[in-house]
């Protein structure tokens, strides 16, 4: 069997193949628009070719062009553990087989002579919350994969540190897992164990996605996915008016956003300061930033003034710079209606309650950060810098 790994730059490439490959001259071309790695096998009857894109967590994926030069016109042809349809499966005039498949990572078999018999069964991956079972994540395991997803319910609402443990020779970056609208992307391995390197929100019923790419899988790649909990979400205040001395900043005066999951229109909402806000920012992750310029060295506390019909709106929140950074998770309670009446909009303390500490600011530009996370809506007319005395 002859092995060959590549890196492919943004360019056609051939990798010519040597003797002991089915035919001299058989190679493979890949064109795409970024990096990629390749790894090829041969042997007497079939290709494997798996390869790698960089990617986004977040990014749909697009199409990759990928020729092969075979001995023999294939027989079949898989992605993964499927097989790719006859209709699909392209033989172009010199004799090139063409394919045309998402980035990402995956593998790609084709062979002229029997299929490979696929090996399938359905498996349970347990799920914990702060060292309790609280149910099973559902999967099939083939393989070259493992899919496997399931809802549970993980209780009081907070940031979560996820953990998902790893059988031993599986590849931790061939794991992708899913928590909620959260991908944990930036993570790291220590002892088998694969940690999540920023917190996840979660709480209540929440779904969890555990997918993972390999070889001859015959065993559970990974035995169980932890959540354990580092923070609970802080509830914001109800409080009935502006404390004296505070910088307004108009909600739809943000400085950058997400490419979608909020709208501002003039008029669309009642009782708005300067006629206008922002309204329908989604729970999807979809962020706003405002940058502020803090006038004095000094500790704030933050409010906004909100509406949502939902019982609660969540989100992340981040703001200064260096020791006095501020991060949390914040709690914002419903206000009975969507703005569209004077007394369904309400003010609300973030900073300075139980939960998060006032900010510690420095005088110049600071940018705050919210993140709408866990699904629920929410309106914002405007937030508050109050300097504390």
């Amino acid at each position: 069997m002859e092995h060959i790994r590549r890196r492919i730059r943004p360019c056609c490439l051939l990798i010519v193949v040597c003797a002991c490959a089915p035919r001299v001259g058989a190679g493979v071309e890949i064109t795409t628009s970024a990096d990629a790695d390749i790894e090829t096998q041969w042997t007497a009857t079939a290709l494997r070719l798996a390869y790698s894109t960089p990617q986004a967590d977040d990014a749909e994926p697009a199409l990759l062009s990928i020729h092969v030069r075979l001995p023999h016109p294939p027989r079949w042809v898989w992605l993964d553990d499927r097989p790719i349809p006859a209709e699909r499966i392209q033989v172009e005039g010199d004799g090139r087989l063409r394919l045309d498949v998402p980035t990402g990572r995956h593998i790609i078999r084709a062979g002229w002579g029997e299929p490979p018999v696929l090996i399938e069964r359905k498996v349970g991956v347990p799920v914990t919350v702060d060292g309790a079972r609280v149910g099973v994540l559902d999967g099939v395991l083939r393989s070259e994969s493992l899919q496997a997803f399931g809802t549970v319910d993980v209780g009081a609402v907070g940031l979560y540190r996820v953990r998902a443990t790893v059988s031993p020779g599986v590849n931790p970056d061939s794991v992708g897992l899913r928590v909620g609208d959260t991908t944990v992307g930036r993570r790291f391995s220590t002892g088998g164990v694969l940690v999540s390197a920023e917190t996840v929100p979660a709480g209540g019923r929440t779904a969890i996605r555990l997918t993972v790419r390999g070889e001859d899988l015959s065993a559970l790649p990974v035995t169980g996915v932890e959540l354990r909990m580092l923070t609970a979400a802080t509830v914001a205040t109800a409080v009935a008016e502006a404390p004296r001395g505070a910088m307004l900043i108009e909600a739809e005066a943000f400085a950058r956003g997400s490419s979608a999951g909020y709208q501002v229109s003039p008029g669309s909402h009642t009782d708005t300061h300067g006629g206008s806000c922002v309204f329908s920012f989604l729970g999807d992750g979809s962020w706003l930033e405002w940058d502020i310029d803090v006038p004095a060295d000094g500790r704030y506390d933050l409010y906004a003034r909100i509406a949502t019909a939902e019982p609660y709106a969540y989100r992340q929140m981040r703001m200064g710079t260096g020791r006095g950074v501020r991060r949390g998770l914040i709690a914002l309670p419903g206000t009975g209606g969507w703005g569209h009446s004077a007394d369904s909009w309400g003010l609300r303390q973030i900073t300075g309650v139980d939960g998060l500490e006032p900010l510690e600011l420095e005088q110049g530009t600071r940018t705050l950060r919210l993140t709408g996370v866990l699904a629920n809506h929410l309106n914002i007319d405007y937030l508050l810098l109050v300097p504390r005395e």
